[in-house]
């Protein structure tokens, strides 16, 4: 064989190994891209669903948001700003809920603005479901909450006159 044709063959070989080498490492880039993006999308979601409604789930995806968006500083500064209007000591005020729906809303649009959602704005973002049935079922479950610590406040007194 030809040094010339040992040469052609080598590089079609090289190239090839090149190639495969480059698409894998393109492939395994895209997807761990993709795969990051879906986590974002995913608590992003989580916390449009629950706004204004802490729960575990809202409050997991909160916790999350610093690691997760870590390269976008927008995005963790809001959400450390959110986090920090969280921190109630004391009463519960008007004010103070004002504030924390604030902090959330400009923390939505800066996690819509770092996913590319043009189309999502304050306006987007302030447009929340909150059936009042809920909120009824829920001050409901409290006061009976309240009365039944209240009854059993009462009747304490006479289960230890009982328990002697």
């Amino acid at each position: 064989m030809s040094e010339q044709l040992q040469i052609i063959l080598t590089s079609a070989v090289v190239s090839l190994i090149a190639s495969i080498i480059t698409f894998t490492i393109t492939t395994v880039w895209y997807q761990s891209r993709k795969e990051k993006k879906q986590e974002k999308i995913q608590i992003f979601k989580q916390l449009m669903a629950t706004r204004g409604i802490l729960d575990y789930e809202s409050v997991k995806a909160i916790n999350s948001i610093p690691v997760v968006f870590s390269l976008d500083k927008q995005v963790t500064e809001a959400c450390t700003a959110y986090m920090n209007a969280l921190k109630v000591e004391g009463e519960i005020t008007e004010a103070l809920t004002k504030n924390v729906d604030e902090k959330e809303q400009v923390l939505l649009k800066a996690m819509a603005d770092h996913l590319g959602f043009d189309n999502i704005d304050i306006n987007t973002i302030n447009n929340k479901y909150n059936p009042v049935f809920l909120s009824y079922n829920r001050t409901r479950d409290e006061k009976m909450d309240n009365q039944f610590e209240e009854l059993k406040g009462m009747l304490r007194p006479f289960m230890q006159m009982f328990n002697k």
